[in-house]
């Protein structure tokens, strides 16, 4: 009856030690998605994920300058460059529906994403 305790026990310490070195990896691969990583100096990256057609980012104080449609469930990276403030509209149904607007400094860039509603998360870098 002893050692059957003992295998039981020791049963269940490999079973716990398996599940933490299985799992362990799992977690952490997917601890940050590949959309928030972050667009560095001088590039936006637009994610559509609204489940709309066609994400589009205009920027006024180009003389209306817009980056191309970038389809649903997707992200595309626009090298835009610059380094003051500007304002960034953004637009879904390629470019009909107005969405929001925020800030684009080239020093940092920007990452935004529109999601369902339609709205947008966005922020710098």
């Amino acid at each position: 009856m002893r050692k059957l305790r003992t295998w039981n026990r020791a049963f269940a310490v490999t079973v716990l030690t398996l599940s933490v070195v299985v799992a362990g990896p799992a977690v952490a691969a997917s601890a940050k998605p590949a959309s928030t990583q972050g667009a560095g100096p001088g590039r936006l990256i637009l994610c559509n994920t609204a489940g709309l057609d066609g994400a589009v980012a205009e920027f006024p104080g180009r003389g209306g300058l817009s980056t191309t449609i970038v389809p649903n469930n997707l992200c595309n990276t626009f090298t835009l460059g610059g380094n003051t403030n500007e304002q960034v509209d953004f637009y879904v149904n390629n470019g009909t529906r107005y969405v929001a607007s925020t800030i684009y400094n080239g020093s940092v860039g920007l990452t935004a994403q529109t999601i369902p509603g339609p709205n947008l998360v966005a922020f710098p870098g």
